[in-house]
């Protein structure tokens, strides 16, 4: 089996059968980050985030499986659902913020980074690295609102 489809779609069907466990889930987001295809290597890598917990360095590594996903909605989605989840982990929050500035498009950028803000109030080393991250906007509209979000928390 050579082609991203099929290993997108062999992935599926182990996340359809409930067969990401503890024991299966990091060679589960190993395989899904060796997709080349954004949309498949992206499905793929939201099945582990969407089914049951996940340890911290899991959350990391479905971030660095973004690294090579090109497409600025297809990167921001996985992104965003990291940061979404209730149980993230300051670890995983912060690997998202590191992440973000590698989302190409301003609008898509801004919506991890409204995700962020929008699960917790944000201090001391992530706060930092949101600001930081907010700065590599270059739409000042954008960028205002994601600063905004944050400091309108405190």
């Amino acid at each position: 089996m050579t082609g991203d489809y099929e290993r997108a779609s062999v992935l599926a069907a182990v996340a359809a059968a409930g067969l990401i466990t503890d024991a299966t889930r990091a060679p589960y987001i190993h395989a899904a980050s060796g997709i080349r295809g954004d949309y498949e290597k992206a499905r793929s890598l939201l099945a582990p985030v969407t089914r049951g917990a996940l340890t911290p360095a899991d959350e990391q590594a479905v971030v660095r499986g973004t690294g090579s996903i090109r497409g600025s909605y297809e990167k921001a989605r996985v992104l965003r659902a990291v940061a979404a989840r209730k149980d993230a982990s300051p670890a995983g929050l912060a690997a998202v913020l590191d992440a973000a500035p590698t989302v190409r498009g301003d609008y898509d950028r801004a919506s991890v980074l409204m995700q962020v803000a929008s699960s917790r109030t944000l201090d001391g080393a992530l706060r930092e690295a949101y600001l930081r991250a907010a700065a590599s906007i270059t739409s000042s509209a954008q960028r205002d609102r994601v600063v905004r979000a944050v400091t309108a928390k405190g």
